[in-house]
């Protein structure tokens, strides 16, 4: 069976993108996500992506992702979600702060 399209869903959006302008709320932009210090990076990584807030999209039931999903699958065969433990966990780094400074937020409840 052939696959056709494949598609790659980001680890997140653009601080000044249409996503965050248009559902403010649902986005920490006091926080972006990155990586955390390690042997290839003694620094860390800040990619400067606003993560979503875990508060409010369980309040949603995680609708506005369910969406992004649906949205990301039209007219494809497969999707690769980019760092898809980032669905559990992801290194939040807060605003104007270096890499190193972040932290883990579980998003899981766990």
């Amino acid at each position: 069976m052939p696959i056709g399209l494949y598609r790659d869903l980001a680890v997140g959006v653009a601080e000044g993108g249409a996503e965050t302008w248009c559902d403010r709320e649902l986005y920490c932009l006091k926080a972006s996500v990155g990586a955390p210090p390690d042997i290839l990076g003694p620094l860390g990584q800040n990619w400067g992506l606003p993560p979503m807030d875990p508060h409010i999209i369980t309040a949603r039931a995680y609708e506005p992702f369910i969406e992004l999903l649906r949205a990301n699958m039209q007219n494809c065969g497969a999707l690769r979600i980019d760092h898809v433990m980032s669905m559990l966990r992801l290194w939040w780094i807060p605003y104007g702060e270096t890499a190193d400074q972040g932290g883990v937020c579980s998003l899981s409840g766990g």
